[in-house]
């Protein structure tokens, strides 16, 4: 755990969008404790695959994709994983798959197949946004840096780039 950061670093846009990133993984089913036993446990993808039910590859594709969204923060990866999973695996997943093929929304009833992450992100992105700030929140919360930050305003603007909704 080499990098500790105070409020900018939790509201800089990689961070903003990598915990945006988890969440909307977390909300689509996925499993985010891949993350947490890569990056914090330090175990082995290969190690990771036959704990999870899953192929090597995909968790090499998880822990590359999480490297890419931390953007300049990619030595800090570990430490961020390991302070937002926590929050992250409370959130309930709203997307349910069926078959292993089709999905369903919880919140609004529709039917797809590919997409889930996305569409949570732009059908409901008032419910997205709401929990990537609670989230952000609770984390400036527990690390005893929350000073009157407006975090859904900072979180509308980085994810989605601020505008009218």
């Amino acid at each position: 755990m080499g990098c500790v950061g105070g409020e900018g670093f939790w509201l800089s846009s990689p961070i903003v969008r990598f915990v945006g990133w988890m969440v909307g993984r977390r909300l689509s089913g996925a499993d985010v404790g891949i993350l947490v036993d890569y990056f914090v446990e330090g175990m082995s993808p290969s190690d990771i695959a036959a704990r999870r039910g899953v192929t090597a590859m995909m968790v090499k594709s998880v822990v590359n994709g999480a490297r890419e969204r931390c953007g300049v923060f990619k030595r800090c990866v570990d430490y961020v994983v390991g302070v937002v999973a926590p929050f992250v695996e409370r959130v309930p997943p709203v997307i349910k798959c069926v078959g292993g093929v089709y999905c369903r929304c919880l919140l609004c009833g529709a039917w797809m197949c590919g997409g889930c992450v996305r569409h949570v992100k732009t059908k409901h992105r008032d419910f997205f946004v709401r929990v990537v700030a609670d989230i952000i929140y609770d984390v400036l919360d527990s690390l005893g840096l929350r000073d009157g930050v407006d975090v859904r305003r900072v979180v509308d603007e980085v994810i989605f780039g601020g505008g009218e909704r």
